[in-house]
């Protein structure tokens, strides 16, 4: 049909496919080593982004707080801090001593109430008497302060303020409300990361230790808290980025990239050398067959299509050899180690994919 342009098919592809191979055999050594290179730089360009991934990781650990050592402070602390030893510690710390005399200044007072002066008398009546501290949180400051005094416990001052607090916070399962003077005297030195931490630093740590886990989410009320922390905790778990490891991963990556950067340039310069060989092959072969074809061969074909032979023909199987060749194998070794490492990573997404 006129003005419709039909495509020109090949004519035997195999048969074509297997004479371009022929005709290569010459440069087979360079056209393995330019595809050797190709799949080498395709699978660093697989495994790079897992490297990269880590590195990222490792600067991300070191912009946030160490929660592992807080956590690891935290036990050693709460082992020292155990209920046994609170409940052995609490009524030698509190050092209560009720006398006649304590009790005659509370039922004469004229400051207490009758309502508080009836409750300290029916805890005076209580039988079990390992039960009075329990009840004590129940009066009033200004009973307390009648019957708890300024003492030392294991060589460390505690005031009748720190007693009082420390009654007042017994039923609230919260050891973290219980005042530093108090918790320091029940602790032992600890250490963590070869470094040592006295009762006084962890009753400290303890007693901001609540204040951190209700504002965690609080950057900036989290570094505050933190601040607030003596310096060997700080050191143990203020952000700090383990430069060796970044220097070691970085150091990898930068050598992966350049190794990558090489094998393309060679491979690049393998295969522009090979097609510009393989067209300066193909034109003396077309020029030695044009010298020996007959006048009426050159009667009966177009000069252009003779000259497109020679010129845009063979340019473009060159062009072909230089980009397509290393593409396609690049590609296939990309698109399996691809698949490969979805399901190394996750089998499930992968499958999913």
């Amino acid at each position: 049909m006129k003005g419709k342009r039909v495509m020109e098919k090949p004519k035997d592809f195999s048969s074509s496919m297997k004479r371009l191979i022929q005709e290569l055999k010459d440069f087979k050594l360079l056209i393995s080593i330019a595809l050797l290179l190709a799949v080498f730089g395709s699978i660093i360009a697989i495994f790079t982004p897992n490297i990269l991934s880590n590195l990222t990781d490792k600067i991300s650990e070191g912009l946030v707080v160490n929660t592992n050592n807080i956590e690891e402070i935290s036990k050693k602390i709460m082992i020292n801090l155990n209920e046994e030893k609170m409940k052995t510690s609490i009524p030698l710390i509190l050092d209560l001593k009720i006398d006649n005399n304590k009790i005659n200044e509370i039922t004469t007072s004229s400051e207490i109430t009758d309502e508080q002066k009836t409750k300290f008398l029916n805890i005076l009546n209580i039988e079990d008497k390992s039960n009075i501290i329990n009840n004590l949180k129940e009066l009033d400051e200004s009973i307390l302060n009648i019957l708890l005094e300024d003492t030392n416990y294991n060589n460390i001052q505690i005031t009748k303020k720190d007693k009082i607090s420390l009654i007042k916070n017994l039923d609230s399962n919260n050891k973290y409300n219980i005042p530093i003077p108090i918790i320091e005297s029940m602790l032992e030195e600890i250490e963590v990361d070869n470094i040592k931490i006295s009762a006084h630093d962890q009753a400290i740590f303890i007693n901001k230790l609540s204040a951190i886990d209700k504002e965690s989410k609080e950057i900036n009320k989290l570094y505050s808290k933190i601040d607030e922390l003596p310096n060997n905790i700080k050191k143990l778990i203020m952000p700090k980025m383990n430069m060796d490891s970044i220097k070691n991963i970085s150091l990898l990556l930068l050598t992966l990239y350049i190794i990558s950067s090489i094998f393309n340039y060679i491979e690049s310069i393998s295969m522009t050398d090979v097609s510009n060989k393989f067209a300066k092959k193909l034109r003396n072969d077309i020029s030695k067959k044009i010298n020996k074809l007959p006048l009426k061969f050159f009667d009966k074909n177009k000069t252009g299509d003779i000259l497109s032979r020679v010129t845009n023909d063979v340019d473009t199987i060159a062009q072909t050899m230089n980009h397509s060749l290393a593409t396609l194998v690049s590609a296939l070794t990309l698109f399996i180690g691809t698949i490969i490492m979805m399901f190394v990573t996750n089998a499930i997404m992968a499958l999913t994919a």
